[in-house]
């Protein structure tokens, strides 16, 4: 099995706030997207935190509106759109609120081909296809989607540590989306298990950081640790020192973002991911694992030497001081541009990979999807496997990833304390898993105990006998079913089954105020069962009001593509249930 060692499953809702969106369009920015561009992810975000749930139709109706507002003000805009079909241009200039999502798509392909040409998928330059790849992907509704797209994209055979991400202006603020970031990771992983190894965010400006990093790692799963102190801390004070000793103690690795690019606060903090400031730290901890993501950046791969005072040559220097250092490739678009850069890269690279002190310290990692501004998964995938010997790339893939994550040999064996708890948590969960666990948790297991058999469900604990609210949603929606498939739908298939396939629920056939009169018909009678059928009743739990409880099922009722697993969740979390 290969490992990508740096990707990311959090959505945009996941991670920023009105507060923190700034970070991501500050990026873009950095980046040099056209100001139309940032425009449109400016006000994708904008929806989705004002709880829009966005699709392929509405993002790219965003785009085109945003592309034709900026075309009055910029003339080279106006000009290259001045060069489409005279068809495409009459959709452009007119409403495009009722073009179905086929003549979006049309349209804008249209659009991508006159700003700025047939450039295809390659990181050669930034196409604008690429963003708005990369937005589709932020828009996806769950951590879940997201983790099963870069999966997908990786291929069968692959595992991916996937990295949280903390932004917060600090103290108590955004608590609630980051513990639900936190949950949601953690039933990624049950959903794929094996395959996604997470690592939890730790951002010294949140006043829980260290709670909330000792129950996700020795509870909720969580394999590592990840920094980001371009979002506003520093690496080397007494916070981060509890962090780093906690972490040597219980076998945990670090891996922290280090390039000049990326989310950072203000420009002048990405100078807290320089390497330097790393030395006295890892004196003071000599048994840390740490992986130096991004290796400082590509630029000094891509060149004919490297600086031996540039960040990747401080991590090269600290590679050879300490045995626990190691660093990543995520994000290395630059040599994917072919020639020279090309050539030096992979040059450099085999020079390190042939040193006996540093070969076994070098990971691949793609960054997905952040890199998807780039490149996408399956294609930066393609060009490594090509441009590295294969001795090499399985050793960047394979073997280095099995040290710095400390899982066990091919025999199952010599697992480290991290991936231990990682295995207890999967054997805690077994009736929730997703699907059966890849086949080295398998091997590890047998190893260390009698045979554990596994009961994969696909909504793990969203959707579990185990749990009493679930079980009377189920009941419910069994009233809004056919008499006959009331009689043969059981628990699990009940879960996936959306709202618009159900014969009860017709908001389709509903508009304008009759379909708020249905809506809360509806919702009115699943909290009436909730609150009468059960015995004894379910009541509201602590701090929940009738109103929020009547809005968060009317929220879910309205869309068609709810499934009724989505429910079990929600129920638990307004209603308590006697025993």
């Amino acid at each position: 099995m290969r490992f990508n060692c740096h990707a990311h499953i959090f959505n945009f809702r996941a991670v920023f706030t009105d507060a923190t969106r700034d970070i991501l369009l500050n990026r873009l920015t950095h980046q040099r997207w056209p100001d139309y561009a940032v425009k449109a992810a400016e006000e994708v975000l904008k929806r989705l935190l004002m709880g829009e749930n966005l699709d392929e139709e509405k993002l790219l109706r965003i785009i085109v509106e945003k592309t034709k507002a900026a075309a009055l003000l910029d003339a080279g805009l106006k000009a290259a759109l001045a060069q489409l079909p005279a068809g495409i241009q009459v959709s452009l200039t007119g409403d495009i609120a009722g073009l179905p999502v086929a003549a979006l798509r049309e349209l804008f392909g249209a659009l991508n081909g006159a700003l700025q040409g047939d450039g295809g998928d390659d990181a050669a330059k930034a196409e604008f296809s690429d963003l708005v790849a990369f937005l589709a992907i932020g828009i996806k509704p769950s951590i879940e989607a997201v983790a099963a797209q870069l999966l997908e994209l990786s291929g069968p055979d692959t595992a991916c540590v996937a990295l949280m991400m903390d932004i917060t202006r600090g103290g108590a603020a955004d608590e609630g989306l980051f513990t639900g970031q936190l949950t949601d990771t953690s039933l990624a992983a049950l959903r794929f298990p094996g395959r996604l190894l997470p690592f939890v965010a730790v951002n010294t400006l949140r006043r829980t950081h260290f709670t909330h990093m000792e129950r996700a790692l020795g509870q909720e799963g969580f394999v590592g640790v990840k920094l980001y102190p371009s979002l506003g801390y520093t690496v080397d004070s007494e916070l981060m020192r509890e962090v780093y000793e906690h972490c040597e103690a219980h076998g945990t690795p670090l891996l922290l973002h280090c390039n000049h690019g990326g989310f950072f606060r203000t420009e002048a903090d990405i100078a807290h991911c320089d390497p330097k400031h790393w030395l006295p730290i890892l004196r003071s901890y000599p048994g840390l694992r740490v992986c130096f993501g991004h290796f400082g950046g590509d630029e000094e791969l891509c060149s004919p030497a490297i600086a031996p005072d540039s960040w990747t040559g401080r991590i090269i220097a600290l590679m050879r001081e300490f045995e626990g250092v190691y660093a990543d490739i995520s994000y290395h678009e630059g040599p994917m541009n072919g020639g020279p850069a090309r050539d030096n890269y992979f040059a450099n690279l085999g020079t390190l990979l042939a040193d006996p002190q540093l070969r076994g310290r070098l990971l691949f990692g793609s960054d997905f999807f952040l890199v998807r501004q780039r490149v996408r998964e399956d294609r930066l995938w393609d060009f490594f496997g090509r441009h590295f010997a294969p001795a090499d790339f399985d050793r960047i893939t394979q073997d280095n990833p099995r040290a710095f994550l400390g899982l066990p040999d091919e025999q199952g064996q010599g697992a480290k304390a991290n991936i231990v708890r990682h295995l207890e948590f999967l054997v805690r969960h077994r009736y929730h898993v997703g699907e059966m666990p890849a086949p080295w948790v398998l091997k590890a297991l047998e190893a260390r105990e009698p045979k554990v058999e596994f009961f994969p469900n696909p909504f793990g604990v969203r959707w579990s006998t185990d749990n009493k609210a679930h079980r009377f949603t189920y009941v419910y929606f069994l009233r809004l079913m056919s008499e006959a498939d009331a009689k043969t739908v059981r628990f699990r298939q009940a879960g996936g089954i959306e709202l618009r396939l159900l014969p009860g629920w017709t908001m389709d056939a509903a508009d304008g105020r009759d379909t708020e009169a249905r809506l809360f018909a509806l919702t009115g009678s699943l909290i009436n069962f909730l609150e009468a059928k059960p015995e004894p009743a379910a009541k509201l739990a602590a701090g929940v009001t009738a109103p929020a409880a009547h809005a968060a099922f009317a929220a879910l009722f309205k869309n068609p593509d709810t499934r009724i697993a989505d429910f079990g969740p929600v129920v638990a979390k307004l209603y308590q249930f006697p025993g």
